[in-house]
């Protein structure tokens, strides 16, 4: 189907992280946050607690601070 789409008669594993469409998302950082407890919350109340905590208990900081280093990138999804 993603072959189909993207019109190509062979799809190659590059291929597999083409966008399929043109998307303009934009969030806050608080937005973000909201979303985020959204979708995990069907994990359940432990899980969830656990990544309320790590937000409010700043493990995650949003912009560079003092004492903090670069790293530990998360990596993208499948559309």
């Amino acid at each position: 189907l993603r072959a189909k789409i993207l019109g190509l008669s062979d799809l190659k594993m590059y291929d597999l992280y083409t966008p399929l469409s043109e998307a303009d998302y934009k969030f806050t950082y608080e937005e973000a946050l909201m979303k985020a407890e959204e979708v995990l919350a069907i994990l359940g109340e432990d899980y969830l607690g656990r990544v309320k905590e790590a937000f409010s208990d700043r493990w995650i900081d949003v912009y560079e601070n003092q004492g903090k280093r670069s790293g530990a990138y998360s990596g993208g999804s499948y559309d």
